[in-house]
């Protein structure tokens, strides 16, 4: 365990622009020096926006290509293995990015300390497709982890718990309190008013892409069997994609309230929106949308298959902050919405216990401690 300050690489495909809370968090950080290395957009083609990290001094450009549409091939990295004057190294913990595999070995041999940032196991695995994860991560001195589940089917396959970090996930909550912190009962009144005609009826909500993964046919099934049950739900569906003609269409067909808003970036209009709703509902996996509802003090419902969740599932307690349904079945789904869905305007006491559950660990200010401190080679199970 080190307590001197350390010069570490962060090594991406590209940065992500929601990663750029954290990236900001570790360049302030006063206890080790941050450069972040990789692309200035994302190889695989996805149209994620890039941060602006490739603006700072801290950023390495390294040009990425792809091997048969599936590998990455990622320049400069022998050479960073290899200097002196990287002390640590963490790289996106993708056995499918081949220069990872040689500056991981490299910069091991250097007597650098190295580290995988991961989602790791989302489900239990066997055969070839376990060895070569596993051989891929005892490169590492240690995995930094989006959730316990992955820690759990990390300790089953052998890995020590000191070396399992679990850094969770986060956006910009310090953005996003200041934000909320401007949005009042009036405000929240006034845009449903302008979404429905109404304030006074339950709001269920879903943001992002209307893509079939989503399954939000589940979710618009469900609101069908409530009305008819005479507890009639507004629905808002923020994003666009190629399931919205089929979503409009069973909405007409159902006779069902549904407010298509279409693709919204503008976080001072996402707030409102989230915040204006009773309760955020995504049928199919969820991800960071659980850490956008939440941050905004909206109760988030999902199905209970972990194997098909993803990390940040973790983070919705029923009862408490939201509720999980029984995947695939729409009557389930609607029992979970009416828990969640009654009234008029979301209740504060819902909303604080929301805000807790972000504050506890998924913010940047969280994963910068807990990376420090996997930087510093502390044991994960002391943190």
């Amino acid at each position: 365990m080190s307590s001197k300050k350390m010069e570490v690489a962060v090594v991406y495909h590209f940065f992500a622009h929601y990663r750029e809370a954290v990236i900001r968090e570790l360049i302030d950080s006063p206890s080790h020096h941050y450069i972040f290395v990789g692309d200035r957009k994302d190889p695989f083609g996805s149209g994620i926006k890039a941060c602006d990290v490739s603006n700072s001094s801290r950023f390495i450009y390294t040009r990425s290509f792809l091997l048969f549409g599936k590998f990455l091939i990622q320049r400069g990295l022998i050479r960073l293995a290899l200097t002196s004057e990287i002390d640590v190294v963490i790289f996106l913990g993708d056995s499918k990015f081949l220069c990872t595999w040689i500056s991981a070995s490299l910069a091991r041999m250097r007597g650098k300390r190295v580290l995988f940032w991961t989602h790791g196991w989302q489900k239990n695995e066997s055969g070839l497709k376990s060895l070569v994860r596993c051989s891929f991560y005892h490169l590492g001195h240690g995995l930094l982890l989006y959730g316990q589940r992955a820690r759990q089917f990390g300790l089953a396959k052998g890995f020590k718990s000191r070396n399992l970090y679990v850094v969770y996930n986060s956006l910009d909550t310090r953005k996003q309190e200041e934000i909320r912190s401007r949005v009042t009962t009036r405000d929240i009144r006034e845009m449903r008013e302008k979404l429905f005609g109404h304030w006074n009826r339950p709001i269920v909500i879903c943001s992002g892409r209307l893509i079939t993964t989503r399954r939000l046919d589940l979710l618009l099934e469900a609101v069908s069997l409530l009305q008819k049950e005479g507890c009639p739900i507004d629905v808002l569906l923020v994003g666009d994609g190629p399931q919205r003609a089929q979503l409009e269409t069973m909405a007409r067909t159902g006779n069902l309230s549904v407010v298509f808003y279409g693709a919204c970036y503008e976080e001072e209009i996402l707030a409102r929106l989230i915040m204006s709703a009773n309760v955020m509902v995504v049928p199919g996996a969820i991800g960071l949308t659980a850490m956008h509802s939440l941050i905004y003090g909206t109760p988030v419902i999902t199905n209970n298959d972990p194997d098909e969740q993803m990390p940040e599932w973790e983070a919705i307690i029923s009862g408490i902050n939201g509720q999980v349904f029984k995947k695939g079945d729409p009557i389930d789904l609607a029992r979970a919405i009416k828990l969640w869905a009654s009234g008029g305007l979301p209740d504060e006491n819902v909303r604080t216990r929301c805000y807790s559950s972000i504050d506890k660990c998924y913010s940047p200010s969280y994963q910068v401690h807990v990376i420090n401190a996997s930087v510093e080679g502390r044991p994960a199970d002391q943190i």
